[in-house]
Formats: structure tokens, sequence, C-alpha cells
């Protein structure tokens, strides 16, 4: 979950009018690109990817180092911080709340892996399920309250279930009677997103958790669907099947389920990450069928390519989170190196950003 100050949301408004109240983005730059850099990987390990970033900035992601393993970190203005000893073997952060808080998993020399919470320099371990071989943290809100999944020894099968960390007790949020299911967010009014395989062989649906019930999302007319983000609305982001047996990107609001669209020419979309504005980013194939890095504001779908300098070296791939001042963190490939980003959104672009933003609450309250 993410956090943000007057001052930003200010700064927000500024940029959302220029950039998408006459609904088609402007010529030239939107956004400046940073790359987030690396924990010491080099050659094909030389990677990062950013998944969360709050209010201040503040990215959660991993990255090889220089071992090479995958390693969790905490970057912020400019530095990234490994989360955790080097010893463990292995680590991956996903989210991040207002407060700095990352949760992600770590691999323990048990060779299983565990979810975990890191506040203020500390790591504190989450645990699971009981005679459980592993769990996985996905999702923070600002009480540091933590979601994710963890196995469960069921017959001879090791079965993922959908967990709640809170106040030192781990939930089971149980399934849509099916056997698996899978946590990725919680709001701040403690609903909480995910998946879950239902009765039918062969069916996933997202799911909404609230006051300790589980809801089936449903899906665009097809067999399957996911659920990856909520904001504080209770609005909600992921992908979801068409009749047609495409995935689409969609808004789920009000109890209904809409699907977004693909970029011009493309055939897939899904949603990551969604803004207390609605904004929501991701993932989208173009017309030449490559994954491009998405963001879809006032009812508009936009290659992120679009509105950075074209010249810049970046080709972004994938979106992956969204604060409430429209930075944008994910990954995409800078000068052939796979790096995390952080996208900001140019002062005079700012007043666009939010307006759009704005416009599309409106129209869907309406």
């Amino acid at each position: 979950m993410r956090g943000k100050t007057f001052a930003w949301a200010c700064r927000a408004v500024a940029v959302g009018a220029v950039l998408f109240g006459a609904g088609r983005p402007l010529v030239g730059a939107q956004y400046t690109v940073t790359d987030l850099g690396t924990l010491g990987g080099t050659g094909s390990f030389s990677q990062s990817h950013g998944f969360g970033v709050n209010g201040d900035g503040q990215v959660a992601g991993w990255s090889y180092d220089a071992t090479p393993d995958q390693r969790g970190f905490l970057w912020d203005g400019g530095t990234m911080t490994e989360l955790g000893p080097s010893d463990v073997k292995a680590s991956q952060a996903f989210d991040i709340n207002s407060a700095g808080q990352v949760t992600g998993w770590r691999r323990l020399s048990s060779g299983y892996s565990e979810a975990f919470l890191y506040t203020s320099g500390s790591i504190t371990t989450l645990g699971i399920l009981p005679t459980g071989q592993g769990s996985e943290g996905w999702g923070v809100n600002d009480s540091g309250k933590v979601v994710g999944k963890s196995k469960y020894q069921s017959g001879a099968f090791q079965r993922n279930h959908a967990v709640l960390w809170a106040g030192g007790t781990m939930t089971d949020l149980g399934v849509l009677g099916g056997l698996y299911s899978w946590a990725y967010d919680i709001n701040n009014s403690d609903q909480i997103v995910g998946d879950s395989t239902t009765p039918t062989p062969g069916e996933t649906h997202a799911f909404l958790h609230s006051g300790g019930s589980m809801t089936d999302l449903g899906t665009l007319g097809g067999t399957n669907s996911n659920a990856y983000a909520i904001n504080d609305s209770g609005e909600v982001t992921g992908k979801a099947m068409t009749a047609a047996g495409e995935w689409r990107a969609y808004l789920y609001s009000s109890g209904i389920m809409s699907g977004l669209g693909t970029l011009p020419g493309g055939t897939y979309s899904e949603g990551f990450g969604i803004n207390g504005g609605g904004q929501i980013v991701g993932k989208a194939t173009d017309d030449l069928g490559a994954e491009r890095a998405f963001l879809y504001s006032g009812g508009t779908m936009y290659n992120l390519n679009d509105l950075i300098d074209p010249g810049s070296g970046w080709v972004l791939v994938e979106a992956r989170d969204i604060n409430d001042e429209g930075w944008i963190t994910g990954y995409g490939l800078y000068n052939g190196q796979t790096r995390g980003f952080l996208l900001v959104p140019e002062p005079a672009s700012v007043l666009l950003l939010a307006l759009g933003a704005m416009g599309f609450s409106y129209r869907h309250r309406r």
C-alpha cells in the first residue's frame, strides 16, 4: 500500500491534466526514467526488477548479486540495499508500504522459502502453515499486515493456500471450493485479493476476501482470472479470460469486471498495479507481439515507451506498480540489460496525469 503527501498530491494533479486530459498523450517525453541498478551481478546476471513503489518513491524488488544469487532489495534515493544476511540462499521482495516495510520471501538453509517482513533494517520471518514446506509474502498494507501463500501437507501433496499474517498470527484464507489459492495484495481496509482454484477442474478465479468471506470475482466470459492488486477504494486489477480465450487486463469495481482492451494491434494484456485514482499499470503485447509496459488512465491504454525519451536506451517491458503520485516501477531493457526502473512524471506533465485519473473516477462513479 502506498502513502502520499499533500505536496505530491498537488503535483500529481498538475501532471495528469497535461498528459491525459485531452484523451491522448502529448508529443515528447512525459516521464523521466531512472535505472535502479543492480547488487553486483555481471554479464547476463546484471539484472534487477522493480515490483513495488510507495509514496516516497522507495522501491522494493530483486536483483542478482556477484555470487550470482537473487536478492531482495530496497531502493531509496539512488541507493540499493540488500535485504537480509548474505548467508541466505536467495530472496525476492515484492511490495512496500508507506512506512518502508517490505515483504517477500527468503530461501533458508533448510532449502524452504519463508515469507518475511523487513522493518528499519531488521527482518522477521513470518512462518509457514503446519506441516508446510514454504511460504511467500506478496502484499503489505500500511498496518504491516502481510498476505501471500503458504504450503501445507494434504495427503501426499504440498498445496498452496492464501494466508494473512497479522499481529503474529497466520490465518489460512481458504479457497473457492478448489484445492489451491494465493493472495497477492491487501489494502488499508484489510481487503485481500488473489486467486483460487474452483470445483471445476482447470479453473482458477480471482477473489476478493473481506470481512472473513471470499468472493469469486468471475471472469470476462472465459474460464479463468487472477487478481493482483487492490486500492483503498476496493478497486481491483489483474487479468481475466474472455469468451474467445484471450487474456485481458481488467478493472473490477462495484461488482463489475470491465476489460481494459490491449495496445493497438495487440492480443494480450494484464494489470499488475492500481493506485487511488484508478490508474492501472501492467504489460500488454503490441502489434508485433512484443510485451510492453502500459499505463491505463482516463479510459485509454498507453504504451509507456511512447511517453519516455526515445533516445533513452530503454525498452519498458513490464510495469508492476504505480503510486498515488503517478510514479511507476517495473523492469525493461536498458541498453540490452534487464533492469528495474522508476518512472517519474515530468513537472510539465503532472496535471494531465491526475486529471485523467479524476475524470476516470468521476465517470466511473456515475
